[in-house]
Order: C-alpha cells, then structure tokens, then sequence
C-alpha cells in the first residue's frame, strides 16, 4: 500500500486497531479529523451494527476500501483472497493423512462457542470453516464444530484454548492456525508440552511468512498474495479519491504450499 500511494503522491498513515472495535472506532475519528482523502481498513466486525463509524466515512464523502474482511450491508469494495476452495483441500491433505478430529484456531471475536449454526459473516474465517465443512462432507463424515475456536486473541487465550482441546476425550490430531501469531502461540504451547510435529500432532497454518520455511520441519501454509493485494487495495482507492475508474475488480486466490508438519496418524 505505501509503495503505491507514494508513486502517487499520497502518504500512508497506519493505526493497528489490535482486533479491538473501540480501538478501530478511535482511529477512524482520529484520520477523520485529519481530514484524510481516504481509508483502507480490515474490520474487526463484519456487522452492520458495529461500523457506524465505517458508514461515517462515507457520510463524510471520503473514500473507503475493505480489506480482507467486508461488512453486511455496506455496498463497498473489499480486497480478499478466495479461501473455500483452499480450505477445502487443506481439510481433505488432513483427512487423507488419517485426521479425524482437526482443530481450527482464529483470532475472531463471537460472543459464545461456535456452533454448527453461528453465523461467520463476509469473512475469511466463513470460507475457511465451510472449506473444513465441505471436505469432511465429501469424505462422508461430520466435523465437531467443538474444534472450532474462535476469540484466540493473545498467547493466554491460545493456551487455554489448547489446554481444553487437549483434555478433551478425542483430542485433536491436526491443528490449523488461522494467521502467523496464533501459529507462534500453538508452537509454543506444543514446545511445552513436550508435543512434536509431525510426529505427536500435525499442523497448517494460514499465511506464508519466510521463518515458516526455517522451521524444523517446515510448515505446511495456505498462501495468499498479500502484496499484491495491497497494491490493488491501494490503487483502487486511490482512483476512487480521484473519481477515476478502478476497473473489473479482481479476484485474488489463495494455494497451499506442502511441507513437512502434517504426518500420518497412527492412533
């Protein structure tokens, strides 16, 4: 986004909200009053109800983009990687290697467990629990919608989670992280335990960073093209400021890279 918006003669100004509604409120009143040209912002709610300050933007005649993540309700572009159909062939790698009981961790914030019938909004974390849902239906089983973790938001958070996965009756035999900070805070909680991977768990994680090659073994990741979704994010908002035709908008697909953190399971 910077790359661009400087060949354009803009200035990037960053605010990191933490995942938390009031703190992204406040950053939108402070660049509001800065009288910023536009915003790019990766909700921490895709409901409508919680983004009164998002509809204030537009109020306000100032240009706005999604990223990563929309809002119901809110007719406006939003750059996101495709994950079903990833997800989807993740969940069947698992399944095939003999994974029964795979547990998804996600940052997303939801009052209550999930459940078969939570509603996940326009969001990554929908297409990915679908993908999970449509692999283990194509298999001819069900998936405990009981591994599906959400509000992992600090290392704390993941610890408990992970503490009661693992005294569950069946715990899991696969983990998958839903971004790079989740992932750090499973390893750790693996290291304590005395778990390896592959060996005594395997494990996938959403987002390609280059220490997930050093690993010992590598991680097996579901990449995205997060620059060059950032550099649309920022073109297009850029033409929109300038009243200028952005163009078709285009779809961004996400592809798993193999490693070496899933193995067979035995149990």
């Amino acid at each position: 986004m910077a790359d661009v918006a400087r060949q354009a003669g803009f200035h990037l100004l960053l605010s990191n909200s933490d995942e938390t509604l009031e703190e992204e409120r406040e950053a939108v009143r402070v660049m509001l009053d800065k009288r910023v040209d536009g915003i790019i912002v990766a909700p921490c709610s895709s409901l409508s109800r919680d983004n009164e300050h998002l509809k204030q933007v537009l109020a306000e005649g100032r240009s706005l983009m999604m990223f990563d993540r929309a809002v119901e309700g809110m007719a406006v572009e939003t750059i996101q990687a495709n994950f079903l159909a990833t997800a989807k062939e993740a969940t069947q790698f698992l399944l095939n290697a003999g994974h029964q009981r795979i547990a998804y961790l996600s940052s997303m914030r939801m009052h209550g467990l999930y459940t078969s019938e939570t509603a996940l909004g326009p969001t990554p974390v929908a297409q990915r629990v679908n993908g999970m849902i449509d692999a283990y239906q194509q298999a001819g089983r069900e998936m405990d919608p009981s591994l599906i973790r959400l509000n992992a938001l600090n290392d704390m958070v993941i610890e408990q989670i992970l503490a009661e996965l693992f005294s569950l009756p069946e715990p899991p035999s696969a983990l998958i992280a839903s971004d790079n900070l989740i992932a750090m805070g499973i390893m750790r909680g693996l290291a304590t335990r005395g778990l390896r991977v592959p060996e005594d768990i395997s494990f996938v994680m959403y987002d390609d960073f280059p220490w997930t090659e050093l690993m010992t073994p590598p991680l097996t990741v579901v990449a995205q093209p997060v620059y060059e979704m950032g550099r649309e994010a920022a073109r297009r908002l850029i033409c929109h400021i300038r009243q200028q035709s952005a163009g078709v908008l285009p779809q961004f697909d996400s592809w798993m890279v193999v490693r070496g953190s899933v193995g067979l399971n035995r149990t």
